[in-house]
This record gives C-alpha cells, sequence and structure tokens, in this order.
C-alpha cells in the first residue's frame, strides 16, 4: 500500500458517521444547548481552517518547488512567532527579533533533522508535514516558555537583587528562571511520553499506519520525530532566553551587570 487516497474513503461509511455526528449534536442540544453552541462554533474554526490549510497543501504540492515549502515555513514561523508574542504582555516590541530568530532556527532545526532522517525531497507534502509536525511542538512550547521566563524575572526581582549583591553573576542570578522556563517548554512533551501508549498511543503513529507504513517504521519515525521536537523545543527556548536577556535587562539598568 502506498497511502490512503481519496478513492480508499467509502461514501457509504462517511454518510453514516455524518448521521451519527448528528445524533451526537442533538444528544448534546438536549443536555445542554450553550455547549452545543461551543462546539458547532469551534467545529465551524476547525473546518474553515482545514479548507484553508488543505488549500495550502495542495497548492505547494502542485507545486512541487522546494523553495515554495521553505517559503511556506519561514511565513509560518513568522505567524507563529507573532501568537507566541502574545504572552509577553507589553514587552512585544523589545522581544520580536528574539522570538522570530528563536522560532526560525527551532525550525531549522528540527526540520533539517528529520529531514536527514527519513531523505524525503524538499518539494514534497511530506516535507510540509515535517515542518508542520515542528511547528505545532514550537507552538505548545514556546509561549510556555516565555510566560515562565517573563513571570519568575517578574516576581523573583528582589531574589535576583540579593544574589548580585552577593557577588552572584548574572547568568547565576538569573538561573532559577531559566530552569523555569526550561521545565516549562519540555513538560508537555515528557507528559505524552509517560502516558500508557499502549492505550493511547501518539496521533503521529496512528497517521503513519493509516497511511500505510508498516509498524516498524511507524514506530521509528514517531521515536526519531519525538527526539527531533524536544532538541527543536529545547535550542528554541535557550535561543529565545539569550536572546531575549539582551533585551530585556539592558532596558533595566537596576538589574544590569
Amino acid at each position: 500500500m502506498v497511502g490512503m487516497q481519496i478513492t480508499d474513503i467509502s461514501y457509504w461509511g462517511v454518510a453514516v458517521l455524518v448521521a451519527l455526528t448528528g445524533l451526537v449534536i442533538v444528544l448534546l442540544a438536549l443536555a445542554n444547548r450553550p455547549m452545543m453552541h461551543r462546539l458547532l462554533k469551534a467545529g465551524v474554526v476547525f473546518l474553515i481552517h482545514m479548507l484553508l490549510l488543505g488549500g495550502s497543501f495542495g497548492l505547494l504540492c502542485r507545486l512541487g518547488c522546494w523553495w515554495a515549502n521553505v517559503l511556506w515555513g519561514v511565513l509560518m514561523s513568522v505567524a507563529l512567532a507573532v501568537f507566541v508574542l502574545g504572552k509577553a504582555h507589553g514587552r512585544r516590541q523589545q522581544l520580536l527579533p528574539a522570538v522570530i530568530i528563536a522560532v526560525l532556527t527551532g525550525m531549522a532545526v528540527g526540520t533539517g533533522s528529520l529531514w536527514a532522517c527519513f531523505r524525503i525531497d524538499a518539494g514534497t507534502g511530506a516535507f510540509l508535514a515535517v515542518m508542520a509536525l515542528v511547528q505545532v511542538q514550537l507552538y505548545a512550547a514556546l509561549p510556555l516558555a516565555l510566560q515562565a521566563y517573563l513571570g519568575s524575572v517578574r516576581h523573583t526581582n528582589e531574589h535576583y537583587l540579593y544574589l548580585r549583591a552577593n557577588g552572584a553573576t548574572h547568568l547565576e542570578a538569573l538561573m532559577p528562571s531559566i530552569r523555569y522556563a526550561l521545565k516549562a517548554s519540555v513538560l508537555p512533551l515528557a507528559k505524552g511520553w509517560v502516558r500508557p501508549l499502549v492505550v493511547t498511543p501518539p496521533l503521529l503513529l496512528c497517521g503513519l499506519l493509516m497511511a500505510g507504513s508498516s509498524p516498524v517504521a511507524a514506530v521509528l519515525a514517531t521515536v526519531l520525530a519525538s527526539g527531533a521536537m524536544l532538541m527543536a523545543t529545547v535550542v528554541a527556548v535557550v535561543l529565545l532566553l539569550w536572546l531575549a536577556d539582551y533585551r530585556l535587562f539592558v532596558k533595566l539598568p537596576r538589574n544590569s551587570p
């Protein structure tokens, strides 16, 4: 089996699934109408996003150009940086260059490592899927890391000044906030690893199996992807904190070395 195609989908099965979904929505409406309205709104937004995403991927696959896929990855990285800056709370202009550079670097590291492992053509849909996989992980990790770092710096300012007054370097005094940010960024990924995977297997593994991959190849690809996402997360967070340090503490003379 090369991969799932549109012809592999049964229209009768789709009709039954749509009918059952409609019955579930009616049941939710009887149980809790506000919850049903919220679910319907979320479903409409999800369908719109899927149509836009499918159209974009379809156009890129039709072009079959590596530069188009890379350009798409860069644009999506900039969009991701804008979402991450939403956690900056008033320091968005200060941190904009740091966040963009960190996201682009994390995308490059994660995508490049998986591209080398899987030996895929940069002009195919598989390359787009790899970029999207890394982007999803960065979207889950970077906002938490930035929020944790800025909150820790703000609430431990007196402790920072105390350590500096007792001879600690700027890095030593700031290390508790750095550790907190790193923990916040990798904790969601680590929680996914310790789940009972036999009962709740990773979505990537299920997707590969549905696409026709062998179980051995699907498991190996999932493990490699997990390692690449961890590496991309740590690299992006460390770079973000290093660049943010110059932006934040240069403008706070009392905290500077």
